[in-house]
């Protein structure tokens, strides 16, 4: 028994030592030799880099059901199309209560994964020519090669080969203000008004708006009110503005500051003036900006060249505006008189108000011009949802241009029975756009990738692409190529 004793006394001490401190011999891995690496170099960004402004997202409550005066809803009938993600066509088809059959194709907008842009002949800002909505969409592809135009529309024309209210293209104001007779009375022909307040309809970034130049003002005071560009200067994270009296790309302009953008052009300098010459920044949705790398006083009438790297801005001495330094960052952008188009890169003139704050809107039984309340007449208008979609409404009407060749061609819509049809779809907002002859949509095609017309003009009566009227300006329903 002392035997087996001792043996497990004797492996107890053993299996004791073994806990205590043991001795590791530690693993060596070899240093292999690397190459000597450069020091990562970030690109400076400027803060307004980083900080594109928009306006403001605008959304609003869903609106109660609304239940039409003017057509049967028992005879409604639809085709649902997705054309891509964010873009739905619908075309609807219903009696109205006279009877007669109408057709109204809406496209609706989803600006968290589709654009609006406008569009102009061969895509120009500098030249108003009258031309095809086909012609729009495809020169607008041929200079944003990395946009896709999915449908394009007619927008706002009324003759004089200009259009009637203020225009803005690619931040670009071609037209500043509606037109002004010096009469503000809606019944006088002469004056070009609606007995509303003449609207328009804007995009900044994924808000849209649809709003008057300026808010709470009399007629008077919003037709006389006018788009115009704001310098401001950038500096250490403060901003401020600098001045309200900007024009682009106009040549020899003496009271104004004015800024050359564009390399084709060649900067005119009188004696005197300040000349910053700046680098381009990221050219951002909103507003215009760049770098002061040089600045220089003019000691006499001179030329300065622009390159597609560079542009210049020249500031008559009149302003007084001389505090600049190297690595400024300066901007510009579009606003109006109350801020209410502020940061709005794309902006055209609406006619008629339809719809305001999801009613509609009680002056459309004062209404006259345009064929008011014709009810045979073709319709282009636009509307905003209350999440801010955007829908375009496309009524076909060919007896209005004696083009119709069947008895099941649609009859057109007058202005109240729009409007009925746009609060049934749930907008919150509506304008009317330009109608008649003008009104024609057209749709990509995406087995052929080729445009096709979905709603005809009243002056063909066809579906051939051409046939339509030239306009001054058209909207464009955008996305980026995948």
């Amino acid at each position: 028994m002392k035997k087996y004793y001792s043996f497990f006394l004797l492996l107890l001490l053993v299996l004791c030592s073994c806990g205590e401190n043991p001795t590791v011999t530690p693993t060596v891995n070899p240093v292999i030799p690397t190459e000597p690496t450069e020091p990562t170099v970030e690109e400076p960004t400027c803060l307004l880099c980083k900080n594109f402004p928009t306006a403001s997202k605008i959304e609003h409550q869903d609106l109660p059901a609304h239940t039409p005066t003017t057509f049967d809803l028992t005879t409604i009938s639809k085709d649902v199309k997705a054309l891509c993600e964010g873009v739905t066509q619908t075309t609807w088809s219903f009696a109205k209560t006279n009877g007669n059959i109408s057709k109204v194709v809406t496209t609706e907008v989803d600006l968290n994964h589709a654009s609006i842009a406008a569009g102009t002949y061969e895509n120009q800002i500098n030249t108003l020519t009258l031309s095809t909505v086909s012609n729009h969409a495809i020169y607008y592809e041929v200079y944003n090669p990395d946009k896709m135009v999915v449908a394009a529309t007619n927008a706002d024309y009324f003759g004089n080969n200009k259009p009637v209210n203020a225009f803005v293209k690619d931040s670009h104001i071609i037209k500043n203000s509606h037109n002004d007779t010096g009469i503000y009375d809606y019944k006088n022909e002469k004056a070009d008004l609606p007995a509303s307040m003449p609207m328009l309809f804007g995009i900044s970034g994924n808000t849209a708006q649809i709003a008057p130049m300026i808010k709470n003002a009399s007629v008077q005071d919003t037709v006389k009110a006018k788009l115009s560009y704001k310098l401001e200067l950038l500096r250490e994270e403060t901003s401020s503005v600098l001045t309200d009296k900007v024009v682009i790309n106009k040549y020899g302009d003496k009271q104004n500051v004015n800024i050359v953008y564009d390399s084709s052009m060649q900067v005119t300098a009188y004696e005197g003036s300040l000349v910053l010459k700046l680098k381009k920044h990221e050219l951002d949705s909103t507003r215009v900006h760049g770098e002061v790398i040089s600045i220089e006083t003019a000691a006499s009438f001179s030329n300065y060249p622009v390159t597609d790297e560079e542009y210049c801005i020249v500031i008559p001495k009149e302003l007084g505006l001389t505090d600049f330094k190297i690595g400024d960052i300066i901007s510009y952008y579009i606003t109006s008189p109350d801020d209410t188009w502020k940061y709005y890169d794309t902006i055209l003139g609406c006619r008629h108000a339809l719809v305001i704050d999801g009613n509609i809107a009680d002056t459309l039984t004062l209404e006259y011009s345009n064929g008011a309340k014709n009810s045979g007449v073709p319709r282009t208008s636009i509307g905003v949802m209350p999440n801010g979609n955007v829908v375009i409404f496309s009524v076909e009407g060919l007896r209005y241009g004696n083009k119709s060749s069947s008895d099941t061609d649609p009859y057109g819509l007058n202005l109240l029975e729009l409007a009925d049809f746009m609060r049934y779809y749930g907008v919150y907002s509506g304008a009317n756009f330009d109608g008649g002859g003008s009104t024609q949509l057209i749709t990509r095609n995406f087995t052929t990738n080729e445009f096709e017309v979905t709603v005809r003009s009243s002056d063909f009566g066809t579906t051939i692409l051409d046939n339509s009227r030239g306009v001054i300006n058209s909207i464009l329903v955008t996305k980026k190529y995948e």
